[in-house]
């Protein structure tokens, strides 16, 4: 049962680590606002979440696929939790807006199909919950990966906002020939 617990959480890690990335190399401001149409968090939180919430996903999802020892796929399954009652959320207060996971990659709207799928990703990560693997014994792994992940979000919410790279180059051709 642990091999398959280990199996399946990495799995889940490595969903994680692709769509933190997907999120990370697209400009903050577009899942800012995926965030923002939720209409769940206050306004002056969606930017530092859009912010923090991708390196902490490549984080959680690195940890789950190493098989380090923490409450890594605990961690994970209330962020699937905490993303689903958000989905379920605009679904019952009638809101149509995409679901954002997969940033501009997979556009799906927030829906029951959306539910349902991350219902999967949770009992998935039940194996591991239950019994779970550990690969990497040492603690302290995680917390530095989490911590590096964090000082990310941190120098995404303070530094420059980034350009999507057609924009840039755009805007340098026109410098140079200008």
């Amino acid at each position: 049962m642990t091999q398959l617990g280990f199996t399946l959480s990495a799995l889940i890690g490595g969903l994680l680590i692709v769509t933190g990335i997907i999120k990370l190399r697209e400009p903050r401001g577009q899942f800012a606002e995926s965030i923002g149409a939720f209409r769940v968090l206050p306004a002056s939180f969606v930017h530092p979440v859009a912010a923090v919430l991708p390196p902490l996903e490549v984080g959680i999802g690195v940890c789950l696929v190493a098989g380090v020892v923490g409450p890594w796929a605990f961690v994970s399954a209330g962020l699937i939790a905490i993303y689903t009652a958000s989905v379920v959320s605009v679904m019952v207060r009638g809101i149509s807006t995409e679901c954002g996971c997969f940033g501009s990659v997979l556009k799906s709207q927030a829906s029951g199909i959306v539910v349902t799928r991350n219902l999967a990703f949770l009992v998935a990560l039940v194996p591991s919950l239950i019994f779970p693997t550990v690969l990497i014994p040492h603690a302290w792994v995680g917390v530095v990966i989490m911590l590096i992940g964090t000082v990310v979000g941190i120098a995404r919410l303070v530094g420059p906002r980034h350009r999507r790279l057609p924009d840039a180059m755009e805007e340098s051709s026109r410098l140079r020939t200008g």
